[in-house]
């Protein structure tokens, strides 16, 4: 049985619905192990290339709003705070 309901009155959604699953559990692990074996994988590195593509490092190591703008960024973009933390101070030269 399905029951819907609606959002705000303009739309409803189906709820119990089956949502069709595109890839096995087995099938992400072996995508990620082909990401890591083609360098794909290296996270910091692309973390530094966006810094540097988006923002100013001197700009960066004296601004702590900027900081965090750019932290903000990074998350956005699915890195982890370890990560961007990281890029962070190595962008700016700390």
């Amino acid at each position: 049985m399905k029951k819907t309901t609606s959002s705000n009155g303009r739309s409803s959604a189906v709820i119990g619905a089956e949502s069709p699953v595109t890839t096995e559990p087995n099938e992400d692990a072996g995508a990620f192990r082909t990401l890591e074996d083609e360098g794909e994988a290296d996270w910091p590195a692309r973390a530094l290339d966006l810094l540097a593509r988006r923002f100013d490092a001197d700009v960066l190591a004296d601004d702590i709003l900027a900081r965090r703008k750019a932290g903000d960024y990074l998350l956005r973009r699915g890195f982890g705070a370890e990560v961007l933390r990281a890029a962070i101070r190595q962008f700016c030269g700390r």
